[in-house]
């Protein structure tokens, strides 16, 4: 059962040398099990995120995150997003486009928001998005 929109700042996470641990954790479980929905963004976000850290050497095994990304058990969101509804997020809280996707995904889908992203959080508040803490 869908529970959580993920965003990126949380999952980047957990492309580190070290496990994770507490709120984090906890995620990456409740991740595994499906209960993590994302928009389509958020793949290539994790793409980038990943490359980045292949790329300042933080993480020198490519296997081991081809094969982290692939068991992520997230769910992409099926439904098109409102361009729209992002658009009037990203305005009226002062944030990227990016961000207010995952926004909207969690406003349409009635879901809280995992963030680890300070500005996103505050995002969230102001429209009535719960976070996840």
């Amino acid at each position: 059962m869908i529970s959580f929109v993920l965003d990126a700042s949380v999952a980047g996470n957990w492309l580190g040398d070290e496990p994770p641990t507490g709120i984090s954790e906890e995620l990456r479980n409740r991740t595994m099990s499906r209960e993590a929905i994302v928009p389509a963004l958020f793949h290539f976000e994790m793409a980038n995120v990943a490359l980045s850290k292949l790329r300042s050497l933080k993480i020198a095994d490519q296997d081991f995150i081809f094969e982290l990304l692939k068991d992520w058990r997230v769910q992409t969101d099926p439904q098109e997003p409102s361009y729209e509804g992002i658009l009037r997020i990203a305005i009226e809280c002062g944030i990227s486009a990016y961000d207010a996707a995952y926004l909207e995904l969690a406003k349409r889908r009635g879901l809280p928001l995992a963030t680890f992203d300070k500005a996103l959080r505050k995002a969230a508040k102001h429209i009535g998005v719960k976070v996840i803490k």
